[in-house]
């Protein structure tokens, strides 16, 4: 695809994971906060008015907003725009593979890659002298399935990295199609 100057308009596929992980917001000390679909499937089920979240439009680096993660549970299915300028293909693969996971996915998360980084590192949780964790998908992969679920639930992240929802988004089936 050719990269574009300004948001397109395309395609929006209406299926969801409870697991994905939408941009919720950011307390003025800069604590981001992000909540999963199956967060705003409750509100819904509760009768909250979920409007409010339905309507922003605000990306945190890859994580979108609920209208482009949980577009069932929005009812925006249909068409959508992207949010921002599409990306120009590097010239060529790099040498060595990086942990960096900032710019993996594409901003459209209606298109994730479901792949996951060998050196893919998520946040898990912080040691009693407050320094964080971080594990690596494989080592997720190697827990019950009770743990799993309990570790891709997290939406914390911590020293720029993302929790196992975002990282690990095969094993925590988040990944949306």
């Amino acid at each position: 695809a050719t990269p574009t100057a300004t948001p397109t308009f395309a395609a929006k596929s209406c299926s969801e994971s409870n697991y994905a992980t939408f941009y919720f917001k950011t307390r003025k000390n800069g604590t981001h906060f992000f909540r999963s679909c199956q967060w705003l499937q409750t509100r819904k089920s509760k009768g909250k008015n979920i409007k409010k979240h339905c309507k922003t439009t605000k990306w945190l680096n890859s994580t979108g907003p609920a209208r482009n993660v949980c577009p069932a549970t929005c009812g925006v299915c249909g068409t959508a725009a992207t949010s921002a300028p599409t990306h120009a293909p590097t010239p060529a693969p790099t040498s060595d593979p990086t942990d960096s996971f900032e710019n993996y996915f594409d901003d459209d998360s209606s298109n994730i890659d479901c792949t996951e980084l060998t050196g893919g590192e998520f946040y898990w949780k912080t040691n009693l002298n407050g320094d964080a964790i971080m594990k690596k998908c494989w080592w997720l992969k190697m827990r019950t399935a009770s743990s799993i679920n309990s570790i891709c639930l997290s939406t914390k992240w911590k020293n720029g990295k993302g929790p196992a929802r975002n990282v690990c988004r095969k094993t925590c089936s988040s990944c949306v199609r």
